[in-house]
């Protein structure tokens, strides 16, 4: 399937958003929202991906 990750088109297998975070090896602290809504991570298996669907990661970073 084609998605949108960051505003690049990739190809992926996943069919939720939990299946997406496993097949790019994230680490456990991101937030990531679909469609411009950021989806609860108690949400993910149970959020599907659909052809285009448009996602952004976020990363964790401490600082100041």
């Amino acid at each position: 399937m084609n998605i949108y990750l960051n505003g690049k088109a990739i190809e992926c297998r996943a069919s939720n958003i939990a299946q997406l975070h496993s097949e790019l090896g994230l680490p456990p602290m991101v937030a990531i929202a679909l469609e411009n809504k950021v989806i609860p991570k108690a949400e993910w298996e149970s959020t599907p991906l659909s052809e285009e669907s448009h996602l952004v990661i976020i990363r964790m970073a401490c600082g100041g």
